[in-house]
């Protein structure tokens, strides 16, 4: 299993990512970050992949 933490400032992009991976078997997202601030402090957790729209 992949985890994944979905990190972008518009809910929208976030949202549309969870959706597509919403039904996978391999993927798992196991949270959002919209702010910097978010996702440097749930990186320290040790995530295996990260999708970053600019």
């Amino acid at each position: 299993m992949i985890r994944v933490l979905v990190a972008d400032h518009q809910p929208i992009v976030s949202y549309g990512i969870r959706m597509f991976f919403e039904n996978s078997t391999d993927v798992k997202i196991v949270n959002t970050a919209s702010s910097a601030k978010q996702l440097l402090d749930y990186l320290k957790n040790q995530i295996q992949m990260l999708f970053s729209c600019p």
